[in-house]
């Protein structure tokens, strides 16, 4: 489930690699400083999705906030079909950029509390594979529709492979969270000292996963 995530947040990414230029230079008529523009409010709402993903990974449930990302991303992308006019589209840019990055920080997150650590390594390995053919699939998958159809039903096409990859993963995902190892008590005990108090939930997790115990005397340095 966790692998289809990533799959189809990267399948999102490669179609909107080229539907964004489509749209700058042919929909809304903003040319290729319009393009990097776009590109810009998809990278500022990957800004400020740091703030969404603190919030969630304060809590010991991630599969809900991931679905709730992959559902606001596909229904983003509908809307942008529906309203292709400058405005709204910088607008559901940003809106896509902060599902995206989240659904990606999360799913990461889930997968290293929920697969075994022995073999924590080549699951990532399988996930980054997986994740070079989504882009493939996606940039594909935009110039076929568009070709065939039209930029809002490349758009639409989008959405509803997210919307798909999302109600099959549901019951994974769930499995995935009940499964879930979160170091909690070393993550406060790291979260009370000097060193690492500043750290955010998605850099202390991964270091309290790894920490272990050590007994020493009082008064020892």
């Amino acid at each position: 489930g966790l692998v289809g995530v990533s799959f189809a947040r990267q399948t999102m990414l490669g179609a909107l690699d080229v539907l964004i230029v489509v749209i700058a230079f042919q929909t809304i008529d903003l040319g290729g400083t319009g393009a990097a523009l776009m590109n810009a409010a998809f990278g500022a709402g990957a800004v400020l999705s740091m703030f969404a993903t603190t919030i969630a990974l304060r809590g010991t449930r991630l599969a809900l906030p991931i679905l709730a990302g992959l559902g606001s991303a596909a229904g983003m992308c509908v809307l942008l079909a529906a309203t292709l006019t400058v405005a709204p589209t910088f607008v559901i840019l940003v809106s896509l950029g902060l599902s995206a990055a989240a659904v990606h920080t999360l799913s990461r997150m889930l997968l290293q509390r929920s697969a075994d650590p022995r073999s924590l390594g080549q699951v990532f390995g399988f996930v980054a594979l997986t994740d070079g053919i989504g882009l493939l699939v996606g940039s594909l998958l935009a110039q076929v529709v568009l070709v065939a159809w039209s930029i809002e039903a490349a758009l639409v096409a989008v959405g509803a492979m997210l919307a798909i990859i999302a109600v099959a993963s549901l019951r994974s995902l769930w499995r995935a969270d009940a499964s879930a190892d979160i170091p909690v008590v070393e993550m406060s005990l790291l979260r009370n000292t000097s060193i690492f108090g500043s750290l955010t939930p998605f850099e202390l997790e991964p270091l309290a996963r790894v920490a272990i115990y050590i007994e020493v005397e009082a008064a020892s340095v």
